[in-house]
């Protein structure tokens, strides 16, 4: 669950989808235009770009509302919403320039055969 509004490229989302673990971003993301671009946006949650004023406030009830429903929406999936992230990274693996590419292929590898439990740090040395 990539939440950011303001993420440029998120990694993180890139290494789940490369696990095979569903993932949900905002919209406003750089990941949710590479998912709409390839049919996958149901995976991207609409959310609201945030300024300092009095609809803050009611911007931000919307936002939670939206991330509820989304989250809903992936648990009442179940074993399909898994089904769903190893087609989006075979999909992104085949489509998508390096390095991106590439990530997904290690991650798919790494990860590989369990979509149930992601080790964090498996594809990047984060020492």
């Amino acid at each position: 669950i990539m939440p950011s509004r303001n993420e440029p490229f998120g990694l993180v989302a890139m290494e789940a989808i490369a696990c095979r673990v569903p993932v949900l971003v905002s919209n406003n993301s750089g990941v949710a235009r590479l998912l709409k671009e390839h049919g996958m946006d149901s995976m991207c949650v609409k959310t609201s770009v945030h300024r300092p004023d009095e609809a803050a406030s009611s911007a931000f009830e919307a936002d939670v509302d939206a991330w509820s429903d989304a989250l809903l929406g992936l648990i009442n999936e179940g074993k399909l919403a898994f089904t769903r992230a190893k087609n989006l990274a075979r999909t992104l693996q085949e489509r998508i320039n390096p390095p991106y590419r590439d990530i997904i292929k290690l991650g798919t590898e790494t990860c590989a055969p369990s979509t149930s439990s992601v080790t964090p740090g498996l594809l990047f040395d984060v020492s």
